[in-house]
């Protein structure tokens, strides 16, 4: 395992904390302004604070599996994508704006996430 097949686990649990603390910063501060509801922000914070945590086990003790963690990970972004759309569809008219706003930006900077993961494993097939 090189380098780069190991820090995608690091990228992936930084973007999971800092989506879990923009979760609670607009939780206590701007749930108003988003129109956000506790449930959905609850899950907002609870889902990427566990992903970190996979994230980070990741990154420690990949090894010679990286590649089967790195699935699990893609799985679980995508997973946390559905959620987000289903909550868009769900809270359409409950959220704002910005809600709907902040919420296509998280599911357009995952996605990119899981196209650089999804592109590092073909990578990988190809080189070893």
């Amino acid at each position: 395992m090189h380098v780069k097949s190991k820090t995608i686990f690091l990228i992936d649990a930084l973007g999971a904390l800092l989506s879990s603390t923009f979760a609670c910063i607009i939780y206590f501060f701007f749930q108003n302004q988003t129109g956000f509801t506790p449930l959905v922000l609850n899950v907002m914070i609870f889902v990427p604070a566990v992903y970190f945590f996979v994230s980070m086990f990741s990154h420690i003790n990949a090894g010679k599996k990286w590649k089967t963690m790195l699935k699990l990970i893609i799985g679980l972004n995508l997973f946390y994508c559905i959620i987000t759309v289903c909550f868009i569809i769900s809270f359409w008219d409950v959220f704002t704006a910005i809600g709907k706003l902040y919420l296509s930006l998280e599911l357009i900077i995952i996605l990119f996430l899981v196209k650089l993961e999804h592109t590092l494993l073909q990578q990988s097939r190809a080189t070893f």
